[in-house]
């Protein structure tokens, strides 16, 4: 009774190479055969059921995972007539013949291939799931996903090495201990950025979507990307700029996160006031300026705290008034109208205060309105702005 059919064979009197001819032929027409059965089966059906699944529970990620699905379930296709052959090969031939030795490694090399594309497929999904959970802006997990391939990419060459040449893979990697400073060289990007992704995602300094400044490098916009080993800063001019990683922890940067999850946006403008004009008032002094004022409110609060000592410590309550009648500003934050220190261009009276809309275009467009009030309001204080003489003033003047 034969064990296998090169025994068969060689009974018929049909001689060894010819055999071996006519097993690689049943093995190839076995594993082609199997290979397209299994891969229409996964095409045909694993796949739409998987996908009618997902779709079911979760219609979101339908969509966003096709492609990293179909390229999985190809993988996982492939793989079915592989293990096939792997499981069955002993059986058709002697594993000791020449040409099936290196028929197997080919085999096997093709396996850790489709084992290697199918992790990376299965973790593109798991990427784009978490990234569409609420938790994934604080804590993102591109940079572990990018070490997780990095790793599996390092045992798929030290089990393909380990193949072609015969020897175990604790082979392999003991007579790497004297390269180890080479791959501490060549890897050492790598080691500080998983270092500083660690780093990153532990304190949640960067996260997808946040506002960052770093001006030695021209960023200043929004994250796109905390990779392994760079950050993608998408600049408000949409310029991309690339920051390796570990920067962002051996330099300094500037996020605004903090201000998006707050109540406000600060707004803190200063200008200048003609000293000169600065005065002292009275009681009838204080009537006339307030005399047609259409903001009937705050002459109301004037005549009941009482009048200013000057004009400018009036313009100074008036702004205050203005501010706190505002209904874009944050009336819970921090409001001030303050003077600073006083310089060669006159006196610095600064506004200080958040605004509700954080918006850029609307939280500019609030910032210009409130000095271009405050501005057009000086002449009623008798107060005036100052500025550098241009050359239309010294031609008046000489005029």
């Amino acid at each position: 009774m034969p064990e296998n059919f090169q025994q068969l064979l060689e009974q018929l009197n049909l001689g060894q190479s010819y055999g071996e001819w006519v097993m690689v032929l049943l093995s190839i027409v076995s594993l082609f055969g199997a290979g397209f059965l299994f891969y229409f089966v996964a095409k045909g059906y694993i796949m739409p059921l998987a996908r009618k699944t997902l779709a079911h529970f979760k219609p979101e990620l339908a969509d966003s995972i096709e492609v990293p699905l179909i390229g999985m379930t190809d993988r996982l296709a492939l793989l079915a007539p592989l293990t096939f052959y792997l499981s069955t090969y002993s059986w058709f031939v002697e594993p000791q013949l020449l040409m099936f030795a290196m028929i197997n490694k080919a085999m096997f090399i093709y396996l850790y291939i489709n084992v290697v594309l199918f992790l990376i497929s299965a973790l593109n999904i798991a990427g784009i799931v978490y990234n569409q959970q609420s938790y994934a802006k604080d804590v993102p997990i591109n940079g572990i996903i990018q070490i997780i391939k990095l790793a599996i990419f390092i045992v798929f060459v030290v089990l393909t090495v380990s193949e072609l040449i015969s020897k175990t893979p604790l082979y392999l990697l003991s007579s790497l201990g004297a390269l180890t400073a080479v791959l501490l060289l060549i890897f050492k990007d790598t080691i500080l950025g998983l270092v500083a992704g660690i780093q990153i995602a532990t304190h949640r300094l960067v996260a997808h979507g946040d506002w960052i400044e770093m001006p030695q490098y021209g960023a200043d916009g929004e994250v796109l990307e905390v990779g392994l080993h760079t950050v993608k800063v998408c600049n408000w001019d949409k310029t991309i700029t690339t920051i390796p990683t570990y920067k962002l922890i051996s330099d300094s940067f500037k996020n605004w996160r903090g201000m998006s999850l707050s109540g406000g946006r600060r707004l803190k403008r200063a200008f200048h006031i003609d000293v000169n004009s600065v005065a002292f008032i009275d009681d009838e002094t204080t009537n006339e300026m307030l005399n047609g004022f259409d903001y009937k409110a705050f002459v109301k609060r004037v005549k009941q705290e009482g009048p200013s000592e000057t004009n400018l410590a009036l313009f100074r309550r008036y702004c205050e008034f203005y501010l706190e009648m505002h209904e874009l500003v944050n009336q819970e934050m921090t409001l001030i109208v303050r003077q600073l220190q006083p310089a060669e261009y006159g006196v610095v009276i600064e506004l200080y205060c958040f605004c509700h809309d954080k918006r850029w275009v609307e939280y500019e467009r609030f910032q210009s309105e409130v000095i271009e009030h405050v501005l057009a309001r000086l002449p009623a204080f008798g107060l005036q702005a100052f500025q550098r003489p241009a050359g239309s003033d010294l031609r008046r003047v000489e005029d």
